[in-house]
C-alpha cells in the first residue's frame, strides 16, 4: 500500500496487527509517511488551511497539527546542527529532508508555523530555490549534441 500511495491504509493496518509488537514499527511507519506527505506539503504550498492539512497528514484535530508542526521544527532544526556536523555529500546518514549542497541548501529549512486557522509554510532565508534554467538548457543541448556526436 505504501509503494502505491495508499497511505491512509496503514492506518487501517495499525488497528489490526496481528500482535502487539508490531505496533511500534506501525507507529514507525505512519511517522515516516507524515514526514514524506509534510514535504510535499512544503514543496506544493506556501499556506494552506490547518484543517485540511490536519486530513492530509492524516491527524485527527488541528490541535494534534500544531504538536506535529512543533516536532517537525524541532526535527530539522536537529538534521540542520547534524548536517553542519557532516563530513560532506558522502555521508550515508542523510534523511528525508537533509539539505544537498546546492540551490536547496542556500534557500534554508522551512518552517511550520500554525497562524490562526492556517497552516503556513515558511523559510528560514527569504529567498527560494531556484532552478538554474538557462544553465540546465545549456547542459542538455550540449549532452544531446555529445551523445549525436557519439551515435
Amino acid at each position: 500500500c505504501v509503494m502505491e500511495g495508499a497511505y491512509s491504509q496503514i492506518q487501517v493496518m495499525k488497528k489490526d496487527v496481528p500482535a502487539e509488537s508490531y505496533g511500534f514499527f506501525m507507529d514507525q511507519l505512519m511517522d515516516t509517511v507524515r514526514q514524506k506527505i509534510g514535504l510535499s506539503l512544503e514543496k506544493a504550498y506556501d499556506k494552506l488551511p490547518a484543517a485540511e492539512a490536519a486530513r492530509m497528514l492524516m491527524l485527527g484535530s488541528v490541535s494534534q497539527l500544531e504538536s506535529y508542526a512543533d516536532k517537525e521544527n524541532e526535527r530539522k532544526q536537529e538534521e540542520r546542527e547534524l548536517a553542519l556536523l557532516d563530513d560532506g555529500p558522502a555521508s550515508f546518514t542523510r534523511t528525508l529532508s537533509r539539505a544537498t549542497t546546492g540551490p536547496m541548501e542556500e534557500a534554508g529549512v522551512i518552517q511550520w508555523v500554525l497562524e490562526g486557522d492556517t497552516l503556513h509554510f515558511k523559510q528560514d532565508d527569504k529567498k527560494r530555490a531556484e532552478v538554474p534554467a538557462l544553465e540546465l538548457i545549456t547542459n542538455t543541448i550540449g549532452y544531446a549534441t555529445e551523445l549525436e556526436r557519439i551515435v
